[in-house]
């Protein structure tokens, strides 16, 4: 199986990760989570380490994408 993701260039980054399984038990499954900044943007932006923070001026719209697609199930 092969699964493929593409993320629209206002998700810079993305975390993923398998949730923990009950004891005894295994998951089949992990998570995409496409996200805008990095752990702590705002807070890093805010002690100047961290530039790419995105910001919308009041009534603007912000829009983006992302896909996942699997062959060979």
């Amino acid at each position: 199986m092969k699964v493929e993701t593409l993320f629209g260039q206002k998700y810079p980054v993305a975390v993923v990760w398998e949730p923990p399984a009950p004891a005894g038990e295994t998951r089949d499954f992990i998570c995409f989570e496409p996200m805008t900044g990095i752990t702590s943007a705002v807070n890093l932006q805010h002690e100047g380490k961290y530039a790419g923070l995105q910001m919308l001026a009041p009534g603007a719209k912000w829009t983006e994408s992302f896909w996942v697609r699997s062959s060979g199930i």
